[in-house]
């Protein structure tokens, strides 16, 4: 469980918005793994333990493979203020899913 809202930017997002392909982060909950790490508001994540991201329905597919309390790598493209997006990579320790 990763503890975030977030949207796919799909090729017309990327063509009309310039931003990159990935899942944007709209919102981070409180209390879930993404709270606990350098993840934030606005982040598009483009690679998930080493492994491209390009939805969020291909983000959930790859969170089915690890267990809470596992620290993965996130690439994620962050917005700058000139409008560009400069990569990094956060660490982020996966929580449990509330049932």
């Amino acid at each position: 469980y990763l503890g975030i809202q977030g949207l796919t930017v799909d090729d017309s997002m990327v063509k009309q918005q310039d931003m990159p392909a990935g899942v944007f982060v709209y919102g981070i909950i409180d209390g879930g793994a993404a709270a606990n790490s350098d993840l934030r508001k606005r982040d598009i994540i483009v690679k998930f333990d080493g492994q491209s991201v390009k939805s969020m329905a291909a983000l959930q597919d790859l969170l089915k493979y690890y267990k809470a309390g596992e620290t993965v790598d996130v690439t994620v493209q962050v917005p700058e203020k000139n409008g560009e997006y400069k990569e990094q990579t956060v660490q982020v320790t996966l929580g449990e899913a509330a049932k």
